[in-house]
């Protein structure tokens, strides 16, 4: 569905397999690998109120993928766990899974979602838990539901994504 929609990151799905990902850090020395989901993230829409449950169902099931992988390849992944912001409280049981259960080794949030960046006092109850975790946050760039389309014929990678950081 994420080419129909247009959304960032909807043309740059390529095929994955472990084995595949395995090979290419072989290739290039790397040891171990984190394990995150860039943009689009676990949204296909900027109306977080039509997909909320989907969404929330995916992290788990990404979250879940992820920890197979770190299992199955011992020390040559790891987990950047998905949460399903801006739902606050699907994002705190998230958290607590995928810390508790899963044994994730950070979270891996994107600069925004929809019109919320980082910054949002609305996201605090999230960061608080993080922090009460000392967990490691990795931010991954992306377009804001503003900004999907400012500049004709420019991707967002091209100015888009450095703005939002900074916005972030």
């Amino acid at each position: 569905r994420f080419a129909e929609v247009k959304r960032q990151g909807w043309d740059t799905f390529q095929k994955y397999t472990p084995a595949s990902a395995l090979e290419a850090m072989d290739k290039g020395g790397v040891a171990t690998s984190f394990i995150s989901l860039p943009s689009p993230g676990v949204w296909l829409g900027d109306d977080f109120n039509i997909e909320r449950q989907a969404a929330i169902d995916f992290a788990r099931d990404i979250n879940e993928y992820g920890a197979k992988l770190v299992s199955e390849h011992k020390g040559r992944f790891g987990l950047f766990a998905v949460l399903p912001i801006p739902d606050i409280d699907a994002s705190l049981r998230e958290i607590a899974y995928a810390f508790d259960t899963l044994r994730a080794d950070g979270v891996g949030l994107l600069t925004s979602y929809g019109n919320i960046w980082l910054g949002d006092k609305s996201l605090q109850p999230i960061f608080d838990e993080l922090n009460r975790r000392n967990a490691v946050v990795y931010s991954h760039p992306t377009d804001a539901a503003c900004c999907h389309n400012l500049l004709p014929d420019t991707p967002p990678t091209s100015v888009e994504w450095n703005t939002d950081t900074s916005r972030a």
